[in-house]
């Protein structure tokens, strides 16, 4: 999608997420990180309207652990907007995305 589309500014920093369905577990990479959601890319098609991420920022270390609403999927990614995530999360993000914040 382009930038101009888009309402928050996106990193693309490598990172291994953890990807957990109901139908079970996928260890993946993030494409790009935004305080309000992720691009995970996936080794193949997954098929969720929700899924549970865990991943850890390299700011700081700061591990997300959320729920997220899976916006789009493809068939080697999904587009996921995060969810319940708490204030120390959020700061984690937002560092990682304006690093002067620190």
């Amino acid at each position: 999608m382009p930038q101009h589309y888009r309402h928050h500014p996106r990193v693309a920093p490598p990172s291994e997420v953890l990807v957990r369905t109901e139908g079970g577990e996928i260890l993946c990479r993030t494409r790009d990180v935004s305080i309000a959601g992720c691009f995970v890319e996936t080794p193949r098609r997954v098929n969720a309207a929700t899924v549970d991420l865990v991943f850890t920022l390299p700011a700081g270390g700061e591990t997300i652990r959320c729920r997220g609403h899976v916006v789009r999927s493809e068939p080697r990614g999904l587009a996921v907007r995060f969810l319940g995530l708490d204030w120390s999360e959020l700061f984690g993000l937002a560092r990682l995305i304006s690093p002067g914040l620190a």
